[in-house]
């Protein structure tokens, strides 16, 4: 009967494996880069064969580069009033774990809200609008758990959780509190003695 005898894979002790039609090999705990399987196959007349295979491995999860609300950074918990802006960007990158860093691609991310996809996208950067439901609402006052998912071409998948909560807008005995709008001057400078106009709505 034909067999592997041994194998080995360069930073892996070689090891003797069970005569099999078929083999899957850990790898173990090897760092990015290029390694190299080298097999020997010995049948019953000890007639062997070798063969050696370049492989590369990836050893690195992606990295959440930039994470802000409103041009901000983005902190774990942040409160804010129905109606407000609330503007998510994201940016993330990916290397090989390699002692090169070389870079690899952010192959997805996606944004959830409760468990549910709001957006998602490939590339490095991607921002999201969460002053509205995702289905384009205007939202009502409560708390929200976005995650934030970015994953790689190996299937490295890095995580960033945020909790938003949304408070009703203020009002007096249920009478929504007026709006003052500045009208003039332009500049930031008033006359001494002059006067402001201003509107409420």
């Amino acid at each position: 009967e034909d067999g592997i005898r041994d194998t080995s894979v360069t930073g892996v002790q070689t090891c003797a494996l069970p005569i099999s039609a078929s083999i899957t090999l850990p790898v173990g705990n090897l760092r990015g880069g290029q390694h190299e399987l080298a097999v020997d196959a010995t049948d019953n007349q000890n007639a062997t064969t070798s063969i050696k295979v370049p492989f590369l491995i990836d050893a690195a999860a992606p990295t959440i580069t930039q994470l802000t609300l409103n041009g901000q950074a983005a902190a774990s918990t942040t409160t804010y009033t129905v109606g407000d802006a609330v503007l998510l960007d994201i940016a993330a990158r990916d290397t090989r774990g390699d002692a090169a860093n070389t870079a690899g691609p952010v192959t997805a991310i996606r944004v959830y809200e409760n468990g549910s996809l709001v957006k998602s996208g490939s590339g490095g950067t991607l921002n999201v609008d969460l002053s509205k439901t995702a289905a384009g609402a205007a939202r009502a006052a409560g708390t929200s758990v976005i995650t934030v998912e970015v994953e790689d071409s190996v299937g490295y998948v890095t995580t960033r959780t945020l909790t938003l909560t949304f408070n009703a807008g203020t009002d007096n005995g249920g009478a929504v509190a007026p709006t003052f709008t500045w009208l003039s001057p332009a500049s930031d400078f008033v006359k001494g003695g002059g006067s402001v106009p201003l509107r409420a709505t």
